[in-house]
């Protein structure tokens, strides 16, 4: 069953829609990298961020900006590009049944938008891009019932029978697939965006062996503890935070890029934990834990064990439980007394001088690399790897 000459109107308004659901992706996608900017650098100050009250950054930073672990935008990005496809298909196919799940989608969007204000309210902010997809999902649950009354109940429900004698066994699959995609969401969503639960940090067999055997390590000639190549064609300086997510993954790529290239590549680590307690970047409680998991660190590399605690607590220091200095001697098997005595003297003053070098190169979040003297936020662009990938 499909719309005859005298419902063309309704072509229109898929194509409105379709217009309507495209502007909320954009709004989703730039949503998202705010919200990926603020979790990897404190100082971030977005365009949308006007005022203490109009800020989309601290909108970000709030705990309901994630939803079962998933950003809330990202979740936005899925519904608004199911409503887009499904826009497409009824002003092609033009089969009134694609109304049903429009309308349905459209007013799950509404009445999200509706719970967001009144949290914007508690929250006492306003997030200006925010405030756009409200006005989205307003117009697509207006536009949907506009189809709706045009096309008539009961032609709808006539048009979802007849579709569901005919082709079953695909509406039962469509179902399904659209139920797979929220674990589905969790799943492919990086594990601790603003959220405390654990980030997933696992090197592979090969970089962690070259840890212990295969590979050099140990201290360079300015005190910094290094892995890699004894003459490296390229160093590679990075400077992480032990509670940033992000961190953690890049540190895993640049260990599995150096197995690949024991005799060329070398990694040297600089503690800039973005921890308001030790840097000065940092204006409030950010990565409560940071400074203390760098000064342990800092020790552990005094005592022989750098590389091990490097891996400890990039693998646990985003767990909800805290890392303790007993945990992590018992771990790697280092003195308590010797290790404690060392927090506040030698490591705390090792990463004081690494975070005071990091903001005299103008360090703005991590993880930085600095190679040749050039820094690279969040990652080392390809070409200068491009020697060494395999």
């Amino acid at each position: 069953m499909s719309f005859d000459v005298a419902q063309k109107p309704l072509r229109r308004l898929w194509m409105f829609a379709a217009c309507v659901s495209a502007v909320g992706i954009c709004l989703a996608v730039e949503l998202t990298q705010i919200h990926l900017r603020v979790h990897a650098n404190p100082a971030t100050r977005s365009f949308c961020t006007l005022s203490e009250h109009v800020s989309c950054d601290k909108t970000a930073r709030s705990a309901y900006a994630v939803l079962m672990g998933v950003p809330t935008s990202l979740w936005g990005l899925l519904a608004y590009s199911v409503i887009f496809v499904l826009c497409i298909l009824g002003w092609r196919l033009r089969r009134v049944f694609l109304v049903v799940p429009f309308v349905a989608l459209s007013l799950m969007c509404a009445l999200t938008a509706i719970l967001l204000a009144v949290l914007s309210l508690v929250l006492r902010n306003l997030c200006i891009l925010c405030l756009a997809t409200w006005v989205v999902d307003i117009t697509l649950l207006l536009l949907a019932l506009r189809m709706l009354r045009g096309v008539g109940l009961a032609r709808v429900t006539a048009d979802v029978r007849e579709l569901w004698k005919l082709h079953r066994a695909w509406l039962v699959a469509a179902v399904a697939v659209g139920i797979g995609l929220i674990p589905g969401m969790r799943l492919l969503t990086p594990n601790a965006w603003g959220r405390p639960a654990a980030i997933t940090y696992r090197l592979t067999e090969r970089a962690r062996a070259g840890a212990d055997a295969h590979l050099e390590h140990g201290v360079d000639a300015a005190g910094h503890p290094y892995i890699g190549a004894p003459n490296p064609k390229l160093t590679i300086v990075e400077y992480a935070d032990y509670q940033c997510p992000h961190c953690a993954t890049a540190h895993a790529e640049m260990r599995e890029l150096l197995a690949n290239n024991p005799r060329d590549i070398r990694i040297v680590h600089r503690y800039f934990p973005l921890d308001n307690q030790c840097n000065s970047l940092v204006q409030r409680s950010f990565h409560p834990h940071g400074c203390e998991y760098a000064k342990m660190a800092a020790c552990a590399s005094l005592m022989g064990k750098f590389w091990q605690a490097n891996d400890y607590l990039f693998e646990h220091g985003r767990e909800s439980e805290p890392i303790t200095v007993q945990s992590l001697a018992q771990n790697l098997g280092l003195d308590l007394q010797q290790l404690q005595v060392c927090l506040d003297t030698a490591g705390a003053e090792a990463v004081k001088a690494d975070i005071e070098e990091g903001l005299g190169l103008k360090v703005q979040g991590t993880p930085t690399f600095v190679v040749d003297g050039k820094l690279y936020p969040g990652r080392i662009p390809d070409e200068v790897l491009a020697p060494f990938q395999k």
